[in-house]
């Protein structure tokens, strides 16, 4: 820990006043001036230390904090607004959705609201997802309980099956028993330091990718790709949930894709029976968030035809995230504009370029405050080019 003695003795006074007993001004001016004023990071272990040396605080983590942290080396959180959040004990919507995912694990471990946990189920952080299960609230609300770990269960990473086993002694499979019947690159199990917010762990992805399948990759940003990790067989992602039978599904996947959600990047092959399979790709960055499956893999399926029609939509959506200006940033954001396409499931209008071979295009979706409605006039992948080109592009942009 990089703070000098005069900038902790600047930190107590704020704490002594956000901690106050009686006078509220008081405590909302020291709470104001922990989050504003302190600035600094430190890594997530001394922040305990820290908290338990100095201040005398013992957070609700019924696990020991050292084995979980010790999993996810260099995690840091933001000092003043942990401080301001530990003195509140309010958790708000700010604190789910922030970039910080040191400061999202706090919040898992503060929140009194089941629904938040659900929330933060899915978050893209391994160390969340434990925080989550080793909350004091999962065990008040059954039914939330039960749909935590029903999707928890699964988890790719060992270490949040571990937690669950030890905690709420729910037994687990280990994911190398999942997947022993998949190719060796699968036989492995995630760990901590896997996590997508540490890009320093990243996979070589695309050489994985192409040592172990026929599908063509698409066009990925930079910090995307960093995160892109092997969530089970056949589903490369920024995060572990949704997963891969979702994106192939569509239903919740599109409203979850309309609420706040982190960037995200996700390629799968997923499926059921004999002849219902498909390539789905899953996209947000910035103000759009891309879902669109392909048909592939179906027993009556013509690969040949399947394939050809899997690189033309990954050559259009391309066009589009290639001139996309948004940088990756972490957090949680509401997309603008949802962009759909499934001829597999008739998600699709029909190009209007070239009639006597028609081609599908995806339906363009704006937000408008909660409502969505369909952007009228886009009849083919030009219009939608030139419209977002308009949008992202403009003088006054």
């Amino acid at each position: 820990m990089d703070l000098t003695p005069i900038e902790l003795d600047e930190i107590d006074q704020y704490w002594n006043a956000a901690t106050h007993d009686g006078d509220e001004k008081l405590i909302q001016q020291g709470i104001f001036y922990l989050a504003s004023k302190v600035n600094s990071h430190i890594q997530l272990d001394e922040f305990y230390s820290l908290l338990a040396d100095r201040y005398e605080v013992t957070l609700p983590l019924k696990a020991q904090i050292q084995w979980l942290v010790s999993e996810h080396l260099g995690q840091e959180i933001h000092l003043g607004k942990a401080l301001a959040l530990l003195a509140s004990r309010h958790v708000e919507v700010k604190h789910i959705e922030n970039p910080d995912s040191g400061l999202r694990f706090l919040a898992a471990l503060l929140t009194e609201d089941p629904n938040e946990l659900i929330t933060l189920s899915s978050d893209p952080c391994v160390l969340v997802r434990c925080a989550v299960v080793a909350s004091d609230l999962l065990n008040s609300y059954p039914p939330q309980s039960e749909k935590v770990v029903n999707l928890l269960i699964n988890d790719p990473y060992q270490l949040v099956r571990d937690v669950i086993s030890e905690l709420l002694e729910v037994e687990t499979v280990p994911s190398t028993e999942l997947w022993e019947d998949f190719k060796s690159e699968y036989s492995r199990s995630l760990e901590g330091k896997d996590c997508p917010c540490n890009p320093a762990a990243a996979i070589e992805f695309v050489d994985r990718f192409q040592s172990i399948t026929e599908f063509a990759l698409p066009v990925v940003d930079g910090e995307l790709l960093d995160r892109v990790r092997d969530n089970s067989p056949y589903f490369w992602a920024t995060q572990p949930f949704p997963v891969a039978i979702d994106d192939y599904l569509m239903d919740s996947i599109i409203e979850y894709l309309q609420s706040s959600i982190p960037d995200q990047f996700a390629i799968s092959h997923a499926g059921h029976g004999i002849n219902s399979y498909s390539l789905n790709y899953r996209y947000a960055l910035g103000s759009i968030a891309i879902l669109a499956q392909v048909s592939w893999g179906g027993a009556y399926g013509d690969i040949e035809e399947d394939g050809a029609e899997w690189m033309r939509v990954l050559e259009e959506i391309d066009s589009i995230t290639e001139m996309n200006p948004a940088a990756y940033s972490d957090g949680f954001k509401q997309r603008d504009y949802l962009i759909l396409l499934s001829r597999f499931r008739g998600i699709c209008t029909r190009s209007q370029e070239n009639d006597s071979s028609p081609t599908e295009v995806p339906i363009v979706f704006k937000r408008a405050g909660n409502n969505w409605s369909e952007v009228p006039g886009l009849r083919s992948w030009d219009d939608i080019r030139d419209f977002f080109r308009s949008k992202w592009f403009a003088p006054d942009a």
